[in-house]
């Protein structure tokens, strides 16, 4: 392919003069045309810009080879985070509805929870004794007989009997004709079990000592169980010190000095004290184990010492009686 920019500067320049005059102008004109390409530098031009050609796409190959792994990596480490992206979506996907139903999930269950029958004690046995609470009792009789449907009086009387022992059972038995009617059991059972006589009964016996052979931890849980029997509203404080108070000496002085605030802590202390002195009781005493016990058998000195058989005279040296001083 010619040059442009060659021939046109051809076709500007002006022609050569005629440096040989023996020659005519005419024979040494050539064409203009032709005579001032320069077709080595077009050929040179040429090779030179297709080698830098072939370099350049030898150099984007290389660069282009050298690349393709890395880049290859980066699009595989996009794809994973893609995936992970598409997972958690779909995985999240139903969080909006799901909050959407929590607050009709919370009442839906506050509902069953009302609904559902409450968790009952067992009735458990009633014998009369003042620690025992009758009205307890009682609460848990309506219970009983609701949830079992009993209603007519041989299901009463058959549900009431086997669940009272002792002083209970023996006042049931006497007075069982006169229950018509579950409310005139129940308004008798209170007369008996929570009146004059049973508050009185009440009274003395929260002012009775602890007993010689009684552990003192029995008795603190005893005598509270009496004390709130006949007032529920006593007050902490004051109850462990009327408690303290009725034990005797050994356990008294020493748990009335760790002065314990509440209940808890006396239980403590009656344990701890109640350990040692089981421990002391157990472990003979040296002094009293190690004494020499007497013979009975071993005669008695009689050559003992004047001043062991007399005392000492006031009138002279001598060991005798005053009176019988010579």
């Amino acid at each position: 392919m010619p040059d442009t920019r060659a021939t046109a500067k051809a076709k500007n320049e002006p022609a050569p003069q005629n440096m040989d005059p023996e020659r005519p102008q005419s024979a040494v004109a050539p064409n203009p045309t032709t005579s001032n390409i320069d077709t080595d530098g077009i050929i040179h031009f040429f090779n030179r810009t297709l080698d830098q050609t072939n370099e350049s796409q030898a150099s984007d190959q290389s660069s282009r080879t050298q690349a393709e792994p890395a880049l290859e990596d980066r699009l595989a480490d996009l794809e994973n985070k893609l995936d992970s992206i598409r997972r958690y979506l779909s995985q999240t996907a139903h969080l909006a509805d799901e909050k959407k139903e929590v607050p009709q999930l919370a009442a839906a269950l506050r509902r069953i929870i009302s609904e559902a029958p409450p968790q009952t004690q067992p009735l458990g046995k009633f014998s009369g004794q003042l620690v025992e609470d009758p009205a307890v009792f009682l609460q848990r009789l309506e219970v009983h007989l609701r949830n079992h449907q009993l209603q007519t009086p041989e299901d009463i009387d058959d549900a009431i009997l086997p669940h009272l022992t002792g002083e209970a059972a023996t006042w049931y038995g006497r007075n069982q004709a006169s229950f018509l009617t579950l409310a005139e059991f129940q308004r008798r059972f209170r007369a008996e079990f929570t009146g004059y006589k049973r508050q009185k009964a009440l009274r003395d016996a929260t002012e009775v000592q602890q007993g010689p052979r009684e552990p003192v931890t029995a008795f603190a849980q005893r005598l509270r169980r009496l004390c709130l029997r006949l007032n529920p509203d006593w007050p902490e404080a004051a109850l462990v010190d009327h408690i303290i108070c009725k034990m005797t000496d050994c356990y008294c002085l020493p748990i009335a000095q760790a002065n314990p605030q509440s209940m808890e802590e006396l239980y403590q202390a009656c344990e701890k004290w109640e350990s040692l002195l089981e421990r002391r009781n157990a472990t003979p005493d040296p002094r009293t184990s190690e004494r020499p016990r007497p013979q009975p058998d071993q005669p008695k000195e009689r050559n003992a010492a004047p001043n062991q058989r007399h005392p000492k005279c006031w009138f002279c040296p001598g060991y005798h009686f005053n009176r019988d001083c010579p």
